[in-house]
């Protein structure tokens, strides 16, 4: 069924929303950012995405990085 794929909610919904959710995004935010100033993100050599488009473009065989510290 296609509602398997709709069932995800990492912070829940409603009246069972994580009281810890915003806190989580925050942090994850404040993460990525810590990430970013010491690393440089580059495309893996020789691999080229294959994109799909739809109501956004997206790539059919995901996207594969590799950091390097600045």
């Amino acid at each position: 069924s296609n509602d398997a794929k709709k069932g995800f909610l990492p912070f829940g919904y409603g009246g069972r929303t994580c009281i810890g959710g915003n806190l989580a995004q925050v942090e994850g935010a404040i993460f990525t950012v810590h990430v970013l100033r010491r690393y440089r993100i580059l495309p893996e050599p020789g691999w080229s995405p294959s994109i799909s488009g739809g109501v956004s473009l997206t790539t059919t065989n995901g996207v594969k990085v590799r950091l390097e510290r600045l």
